[in-house]
């Protein structure tokens, strides 16, 4: 099981013009300011809230992301999947697995870092 998560999650890593981000305090406070005013759910409001703070769009059906001002929803219909998807397939072709083990040693060595 650990070896299909590692290959998923190596899928996603890969994927281009994907930034992950970490949760920063600002994001955090602006998230509970969404969920209060506009009555959002937890994960909504810190979607929205990353988003905002990175000048970035949501890709949702969930039109709850409309009342968010200064956020645009792209509608999952109108983006090309497929197309977007075959591209991922074909990055990940080239895509060696990581060394057994690595996803551990890289999160003690992070955690040892701060």
């Amino acid at each position: 099981m650990e070896d299909k998560l590692l290959k998923d999650l190596a899928a996603i890593a890969a994927l281009p013009h994907v930034k992950y981000v970490t949760l920063t305090p600002d994001v955090a406070v602006a998230s509970v300011y969404l969920r209060q005013t506009l009555n959002l759910t937890f994960f909504d409001s810190h979607y929205a809230a990353t988003a905002l703070n990175l000048d970035r769009k949501v890709i949702s059906f969930d039109k709850a992301y409309n009342m968010v001002p200064g956020l645009t929803r792209i509608k999952p219909g109108t983006f090309n999947f497929k197309e977007e998807t075959e591209k991922v397939r074909k990055l990940l072709e080239k895509v060696k697995p990581s060394e057994r083990g690595f996803a551990a040693k890289s999160v003690r060595e992070d955690r040892e870092s701060h």
